[in-house]
């Protein structure tokens, strides 16, 4: 009757329901997301149901990407399934499908469904075909299959690229950025400056090595770099050689840690959970005298970061009083053009603002470890950590103090210069339209907690640090711990200052020659450098610059890459990375979500704000009293993280993923003690 008419043409297919299902899921024939040629299973294989995959968050859903050129032989299932996706596209002559299929104990493939997929995102691939496509690929898997094999200046067998180890570019400026962004990180950061501050610090020289590459514009850490980088110095070479294949090896094995090697995989600082943390080596061939040539050289490094006279880390913090020094100067003088003026806003930012925030982002980083081991080894407690970080002033806090404390210019003055995203020209900075991104009723009473310890908690802690020969007693590392934190965003604060004027400048000059801030985005750094030290046409090297990288930008989102890269034959199929979340705080929190792509027109309070990733430009989120944070990309030391703790909002930093499953539902329910998402 529900047909309403009487043709008795009309057939109903009655089906029993598939039993004994093993794998269920669902393939994409072509990427919905950016129109490239790759085939997308999404599967599981534990539940023994056929919808997991349409229904929800059931986090052991596997993604597994092929390039439709690639022919390459599994041995598994997706030999079947692949095969079935070929048939389906030559009976339906259509190579953009949405498949369900289900394969039951025996091995049996059954085809569930097959029907068209609607693509409308035509803005992205279709100017590259599919064999042109492919060729991309190729290209970069000869350069991976050259640059991953050993090198004579480094320790380990084979190298690994990531998008989260170390400098993190997944989270500080996206997994695709345009080439401004690109570059200007490339510059100010992961070419040189990162090498010099690990030098600095008492690791190894890895001057003249890039720390982060990229493969047709998508950023990559080069993972083997990394891990010498955290190696000390003074280390026996046979032994950091072995040190750093076992770290590599470890990653290879247990890939979800890709965005928490600091944490889970190096041995970077001493800490206070070290002798039960470095037990481990003893089962991949490392003697006793190795672990113990181990442990002293880390405590020698850490040593010398935070010793409370002589400590590292006080002599960066100084440096950024010069850069602001220097700031005023670049930008106040008239016989500075635009151009000089750019060039030496980045170079004294490299000198004087990210040199010495690297140096203060490692002791940052020992200060948590070092926290954390505190709690590992029962001397704090959890109620104790959390009071710490709530105790913590950083410039995040005092944005929220000063928002109703501060008249508007003045707080435009103070705090103007931040923005979301802040190597992205095309992110408004806060003095360009306040009012869009901060709400001004927030309550300022912050719930800032008191930190105190117990007498035999102080005591627990000396005994510890005169045991390991430290030069320096349990207030003086609280204090260290602290200031090496707070002192770490204050660097970011201010270098960004350079970074928002040099965009701004990149703006003006641009407009002269009547080229849009979108247009911009796609300049090479390099490019407006050279204007600077070289009597060239302007106005064709701005045009020149963009055109090119239009072109190569255009390559890029078509490019699907995985998140690690352990061999060359990654480029071509590969499976997504189920990371593992950092969840923040012990609360449980449920309510309404909100997918912050813009920040204007939306409403965040009491809302769960899901952003992809996320830098100290989006503090002014928290201004809006939102209920909690999910980020896509983030590791367990990253701003947001800290933030996060900082304020006491539940958060899951990192949910990799799992994001995008998470999107797509209007509320959720997180445990962050239990970490379980509902």
């Amino acid at each position: 009757a529900s047909y309403q008419d009487n043709n008795d043409n009309h057939e109903v297919f009655i089906q029993p329901m598939l039993t004994n299902v093993k794998i269920s899921g669902v393939v994409f024939t072509y990427d919905v997301n950016n129109n490239a040629p790759y085939y997308h299973i999404s599967y599981d294989n534990s539940s023994g149901l056929t919808d997991t995959v349409t229904h929800g968050l059931d986090n052991n859903i596997q993604d597994f990407y092929c390039h439709k050129n690639h022919q390459h032989q599994f041995d598994n299932f997706y030999d079947d399934v692949l095969a079935l996706c070929r048939d389906c596209e030559a009976i339906m002559n259509n190579n953009a499908l949405d498949i369900e299929f289900a394969i039951d104990n025996t091995d049996q493939l059954y085809l569930l469904q097959a029907r068209p997929l609607i693509i409308t995102n035509n803005n992205t691939s279709n100017n590259i075909n599919q064999n042109n496509h492919y060729d991309i690929i190729q290209k970069i898997h000869a350069r991976i299959r050259s640059w991953i094999m050993p090198h004579p200046f480094l320790y380990g067998d084979k190298g690994i690229y990531g998008i989260m180890p170390d400098w993190n570019p997944a989270e500080m400026i996206g997994i695709k950025p345009k080439p401004l962004a690109l570059s200007l990180y490339k510059e100010l950061i992961t070419d040189s400056i990162w090498a010099y501050q690990r030098d600095n610090y008492g690791y190894c020289d890895l001057r003249s090595f890039p720390l982060m590459i990229e493969f047709n514009g998508m950023p990559y850490i080069d993972v083997r770099v990394s891990f010498n980088s955290f190696v000390p110095k003074t280390l026996d070479k046979k032994i950091a050689e072995k040190l750093v294949n076992y770290y590599l090896n470890k990653l290879r094995n247990e890939p979800y840690l890709h965005d928490k090697v600091e944490f889970d995989i190096v041995f970077s600082c001493y800490s206070f959970d070290i002798n039960e943390r470095i037990e481990v080596l003893k089962k991949y061939d490392f003697s006793q005298n190795d672990i113990t040539k181990i442990k002293n050289a880390l405590r020698d490094v850490t040593n010398n970061i935070i010793h409370h006279e002589t400590g590292l880390w006080k002599k960066d913090l100084a440096k950024i009083d010069i850069l602001q020094q220097r700031f005023d100067t670049v930008v106040n003088d008239n016989t500075l053009d635009d151009f000089a003026k750019i060039y030496w806003l980045i170079e004294d930012c490299k000198r004087y603002g990210t040199l010495p925030f690297a140096g203060l982002a490692r002791a940052g980083f020992v200060a948590i470890e070092l926290l954390k081991s505190l709690k590992t080894r029962n001397i704090l407690d959890e109620n104790d950590y959390n009071n710490f970080l709530t105790s913590l002033n950083t410039v995040s806090s005092h944005i929220l103090e000063d928002l109703n404390h501060l008249k508007k210019e003045k707080f435009i003055e103070k705090y103007g210069h931040l923005r979301p995203s802040t190597y992205d020209i095309t992110s408004q900075a806060y003095d360009d339209n306040i009012e869009d991104y901060f709400s001004y009723y927030y309550d300022t009473q912050r719930k800032q907690k008191n930190f105190t310890l117990s007498l035999q908690q102080l005591n627990d802690i000396n005994s510890f640090l005169k045991f390991n020969s430290f030069d320096i007693d349990a207030l003086s590392l609280l204090n260290f711990i602290q200031q090496a934190i707070e002192a770490r965003e204050y660097a970011k604060f201010m270098f960004t200052k350079n970074v928002d004027r040099i965009l701004k400048l990149i703006n003006k000059v641009a407009n002269q020659y009547n080229i849009n801030t979108n247009d911009c985005a796609f300049l090479d750094i390099h490019d407006v450098m050279t204007l600077h030290h070289a009597a060239k046409d302007i106005k064709k090297t701005l045009y020149e610059s963009i055109t090119q990288g239009k072109t190569n930008f255009n390559a890029t989102k078509s490019i699907n890459l995985p998140p690690l890269i352990c061999d060359a034959n990654d480029v071509f199929y590969f499976h997504d990375i189920n990371a593992r979340a950092n969840f923040v705080t012990q609360k449980n929190i449920s309510g309404d979500i909100t997918v912050l792509n813009n920040y204007k027109d939306i409403s965040l309070r009491d809302k769960i704000v899901l952003i992809e990733s996320a830098d100290p430009g989006y503090d002014w989120i928290f201004s809006h009293h939102i209920k909690g944070l999910i980020t896509k990309y983030g590791g367990a030391n990253s701003h947001m993280a800290i933030r996060s703790a900082e304020l006491g909002i539940p958060a899951i930093i990192g949910a990799g993923n799992l994001y995008d499953k998470i999107k797509t539902r209007q509320s959720i329910f997180f445990d962050c003690l239990n970490q379980i998402i509902k």
